[in-house]
């Protein structure tokens, strides 16, 4: 199997799972959080969310694989790309940022 048919075939294994982890951290307000408050320590985000370590962890680790989140160190940032979808926006959009994909 070639690079590109290996990375196609794990980006369509993996979809589900990432897609589920994006709209988890949509609905826990991390992007809103973010885009209001860049450069958050974990600490920080975990504070927000209320979410156990070890899950808040699994989870931003997925998000940052969808390249919506950067990390480097502690602190996370929004994306450009996660900047411009209405999920970073006050109030609940996410399901009509997905709903118009």
């Amino acid at each position: 199997m070639e690079k590109a048919e290996y990375d196609g075939f794990n980006f369509l294994v993996n979809a589900p799972a990432l897609f589920n982890a994006v709209t988890t951290a949509a609905e826990l307000g991390i992007f809103r959080l973010l885009a209001k408050h860049p450069g958050r320590e974990f600490e920080e985000v975990r504070e927000h969310t209320g979410v156990p370590p070890h899950r808040l962890r699994v989870l931003l680790r997925a998000v940052c694989a969808t390249g919506l989140l950067k990390r480097s160190g502690e602190v996370y940032r929004n994306s450009t790309a996660a900047e411009e979808l209405p999920a970073s926006a006050a109030g609940p959009s996410w399901p009509r940022a997905t709903a118009a994909s």
